[in-house]
């Protein structure tokens, strides 16, 4: 069964929430970069790395590009 990208984060992070502690970052492809995971993750004060879609609206860019940079100098 194939399911799309943004049921499936939301089912995963269900799963996940209870071990998750709060600023933990969650890194994620575009595909289930959506307005509910975002705000789910944010509503449990949760970091998050992503990609953004194209052509989207403002809301959907990194939200720590510092945290992102930092990341990509340490490999």
């Amino acid at each position: 069964m194939n399911i799309n990208d943004p049921v499936h984060f939301k089912d995963t992070y269900e799963q996940l929430r209870g071990r998750l502690k709060p600023g933990s970052i969650l890194v994620f492809d575009h595909g289930a970069n959506g307005k509910l995971n975002i705000d789910r993750i944010e509503n449990y004060r949760l970091k998050y790395v992503t990609g953004r879609r194209i052509n989207k609206s403002k809301w959907n860019t990194y939200r720590y590009p510092s945290l992102f940079r930092n990341f990509l100098r340490s490999l």
